[in-house]
């Protein structure tokens, strides 16, 4: 459980960190991953966060049977990590399907 005294970025880091290696650590798009997360730092503050998930969504849905693991892995761990700081679990609403 976090402390008080952690700020919110300290929170959504050990989250993020956590999500990293307990689910994407191995994985053969591990380095798309990696690159995805440093790239949507900018696409959040330039477009917003609503859109940058959006456009992850999207990227994710347009690869017609070869779904991008990392665009629909990062939707999910932003989503999911919003749902958690509101009481909600994102699984059960996206399904933990992709992983």
């Amino acid at each position: 459980m976090a402390s008080q005294q952690q700020t919110q970025e300290q929170e959504r880091a050990a989250a993020a960190w956590q999500r990293v290696h307990d689910q994407v650590k191995g994985k053969e798009w591990a380095g798309k991953y990696r690159a995805l997360v440093r790239s949507a730092t900018t696409d959040i503050l330039t477009n917003g966060l609503g859109q940058t998930l959006a456009f992850l969504l999207a990227k994710d849905k347009g690869a017609k049977g070869n779904p991008l693991k990392e665009h629909w892995a990062l939707n999910l761990h932003l989503s999911s990590w919003i749902a958690n700081r509101d009481g909600r679990d994102a699984k059960s609403k996206f399904g933990n399907e992709g992983g």
